[in-house]
């Protein structure tokens, strides 16, 4: 997920403090970072909404680099679209039957194949946004 300049995220609640702009008290601040685009929406407690742009904010924000993809996560890319040669396809057809203490021995020889299915097989949106960062390069 993009990231801004202090570490906040997407859905991060806020204090005004973090951006020069006054706010009365019971205001909710929440950080908005979509397409490459971040902004900060007040939500003040009689329901009006207002957009802070970066440019009212004390620190600038950066989005921050996606995160490398490892030549595990292309090989499971390749695996789910059958387009794998060689050792790739029986390697995957261990990792994808092993039980857990197979796939802690496998993880042994192929730490970056056995995390990538670990995640797919577990992690929600995880293969979205692979294949979103994959294809997109």
């Amino acid at each position: 997920m993009p990231t801004i300049d202090g570490g906040f995220r997407t859905g991060d609640k806020v204090t005004p403090e973090d951006f020069n702009t006054s706010a009365p008290q019971g205001v909710v601040c929440t950080v908005v970072v979509e397409d490459g685009r971040h902004t900060m929406k007040v939500e003040f407690p009689d329901g009006r909404q207002e957009w802070v742009h970066p440019y009212r904010w004390k620190r600038a924000p950066v989005v921050a680099a996606p995160p490398a993809i490892t030549e595990g996560e292309r090989s499971l890319y390749r695996w789910q679209y059958r387009q794998t040669s060689g050792f790739e396809a029986p390697l995957w057809q261990c990792i994808s039957t092993a039980d857990s203490a197979n796939l802690d021995a496998l993880a042994k020889g192929f730490p970056e194949h056995v995390t990538a299915y670990r995640r797919y097989a577990s992690e929600g949106g995880y293969w979205n946004n692979l294949r979103n960062l994959i294809e997109g390069e």
